[in-house]
């Protein structure tokens, strides 16, 4: 409810006429908790309705005559059961990783665990990305898997920041400590309340306990009060290709039918019995599990497991803190006399696995969202410090403009000449670095001297670098407007030049070289006149082997546009193609863990 609970207000009452993108499990739950909220409003109204009727009986007639049935309204706020079904008409279901095109913007969804039917969306526009992660979870459980996801470098990412600043424990612990303490609560006679939202934690917790009763025999009655979660729980066995079939036993038909799990009634809430109870809302700020605390809190034998995160300012969130009264209204207050769990059963990333997403996804900026104040700007730091990403945490309202370089460059091509005297020298460095090494196995007496003589050559077999001089030319230009470098000879540049039939003009203190188009020869092929099938025909291909991180490459099937825009294989019908056909270049990966540097 807290992504899709204004989604009807928004198309119906803000008039929002666009598409609705959402993954087939999402777009099936969504009615279910849309139309119970608009039952549970419905009904708050009308109490309201009647508690001012029977307040206005009790006053003076004065004050009856001067009341107008038309002075209570209903929530602006509110929606009606027809905005919602008009609401759902306007979605479009996708499947994982299946891209959804509107003009030239692509919205793609990626697995992200947490709930059935999350996903992290990539939208990218005339080359610009940006990946929204949703809320995500990076740890499988019982029966959602972890966020999948391809490193997909994209200019934004926009992260999830719950657990900014802290690390859980392992699940088997935590749920080794849930099994502990229901078991130990039940054993002493007490009962138990598990506060829990309708759909994600109530299906986890519930596989826990009912596979805990099978293996310990235990007969204490398990209830189950969250019926939108139950039928939630339909749509978790529509839907099995979103469970985590790892932590499935082969054993087990349908992984949502609980033997040792009964339905709850009203009844049953004041009988002095063990009981474990499941109840909704998972903060407690209002719903059966408020009216549960209520009753249950001031009772010592009574436990009270907390296993998710909790907004501040709820009585969740103040149970965790360790508070031992809750103040309700200015009459009513609650004296805290049963035991308080909290354990980490959220399914949001924590700290360790959002570093982690970061990592995997290379993002060229982020923007983290959907956390606390502080915590936020903590991690946000720590990650331009570690990763240096430029990092920022914005406030409502506020516009903020990236500093970045739009397309960074990952390849630079060297030509083959150059790369020739690279290998060489590379050689040469292996060669006398194994000289040094024999040379210091002869020289133990003096070894401190020589170790601090020769220390910058030594240093190299332990660190990752290498370093290589070498003289180059650097040439730029854009293909499908993403940058490139290449690396030339002085010869190999001005033959390439002249095949480009670009003008240049390069000046050195022992000659200059100057080369015109307009005075080309007439005997000069004309530009554009062959088919580009025909000249990827001719081309002759190069197989070329790999050293280290350099790896050879044909350049783009040696076909460079003349006006300098886009260097493409779907050029058919272009007139403006060049052929350079002895251009062999090698390919070094920025990104990739270098190995050696060259300068």
């Amino acid at each position: 409810m807290d992504h899709i609970g204004a989604l009807p207000f928004f198309t119906e009452v803000l008039n929002y006429k666009g598409v609705i993108i959402m993954s087939y499990p999402s777009k099936a739950l969504s009615p279910v908790l849309l139309l119970d909220a608009c039952k549970i409003t419905d009904f708050r109204w009308n109490q309201n309705f009647v508690d001012k009727q029977i307040q206005l009986m009790n006053t003076k007639s004065g004050d009856m005559l001067n009341y107008r049935i038309n002075c209570i309204k209903k929530d602006p706020w509110s929606i009606r059961k027809s905005d919602i079904y008009k609401c759902m008409n306007k979605i479009v279901g996708l499947q994982i990783n299946e891209t959804h095109t509107l003009g030239n913007l692509s919205i793609t969804p990626y697995y992200a665990g947490h709930v059935l039917g999350a996903c992290m969306f990539k939208i990218e526009v005339n080359g610009f990305s940006v990946l929204y992660t949703g809320d995500f979870n990076t740890v499988p459980d019982k029966h959602l898997g972890s966020a999948k996801i391809p490193s997909l470098k994209p200019d934004v990412l926009i992260s999830e920041s719950t657990y900014a600043t802290y690390v859980r424990p392992t699940k088997k612990s935590s749920e080794l400590e849930l099994c502990n303490y229901v078991h130990e609560c039940m054993h002493n006679g007490g009962k138990v309340l598990i506060p829990v939202f309708a759909i994600g934690r109530a299906q986890e917790l519930s596989i826990i306990l009912d596979e805990y009763w099978d293996k310990m025999k235990i007969n204490y009655p398990i209830y189950f009060a969250c019926g939108l979660a139950e039928s939630a729980n339909k749509y978790y066995r529509i839907y099995s290709s979103w469970i985590n079939n790892t932590c499935v036993s082969t054993k087990v038909k349908d992984l949502f039918k609980f033997s040792n799990i009964s339905p709850f009634h009203s009844s049953y809430l004041l009988e002095d019995r063990p009981m474990v109870l499941f109840a909704t809302p998972g903060m407690i700020n209002t719903g059966l599990s408020f009216r549960v605390f209520k009753a249950w809190a001031p009772h010592p034998k009574n436990l009270i497991v907390i296993p998710g995160y909790c907004v501040q300012g709820t009585i969740g969130n103040k149970l965790i803190m360790g508070e031992k009264q809750i103040k309700l209204d200015e009459h009513t207050t609650i004296n805290i006399a049963c035991r308080i769990i909290y354990l980490s059963f959220s399914a949001h990333a924590d700290s360790y696995g959002i570093q982690q997403t970061i990592k995997h996804i290379l993002p060229k900026s982020l923007v983290f969202v959907h956390g606390e104040k502080i915590g936020m700007q903590k991690l946000s730091k720590y990650i331009h410090n570690q990763y240096n990403i430029n990092s920022i945490c914005p406030t409502l309202g506020k516009k903020h403009e990236f500093s970045f370089c739009k397309y960074n460059i990952q390849y630079i091509y060297i030509h083959n000449e150059i790369f020739k005297v690279i290998q060489k020298k590379l050689q040469e460095k292996k060669q006398e670095m194994i000289g040094l090494k024999k040379k210091s196995n002869s020289l133990c007496k003096n070894m401190k001297i020589f170790k601090n003589k020769y220390s910058n050559l030594l240093d190299n077999d332990t660190t990752e670098n290498i370093l290589i001089t070498f003289v180059g030319y650097l040439f730029y230009l854009t293909y499908r407007q993403k940058p490139y470098l290449f690396i030339f000879s002085k010869k190999s540049l001005i033959k390439y030049l002249k095949n480009l039939h670009i003008p240049f003009n390069s000046v050195n203190n022992d000659d200059s070289v100057t080369y015109d188009k307009n005075n080309i020869s007439t005997t000069m092929p004309k530009i554009g006149k062959r088919k580009f099938k025909e000249i990827s025909e001719k081309n002759d291909e190069e197989d070329m082997v790999a050293n280290h991180s350099i790896t050879y490459n044909k350049m783009l099937n040696d076909s460079i546009a003349y006006d300098n825009t886009s260097i493409s294989n779907n050029c058919k019908n272009d007139n403006n193609i060049s052929i350079t056909h002895e251009l062999q270049l090698g390919t070094y990966d920025l990104h990739k863990k270098k190995k050696y540097v060259y300068k």
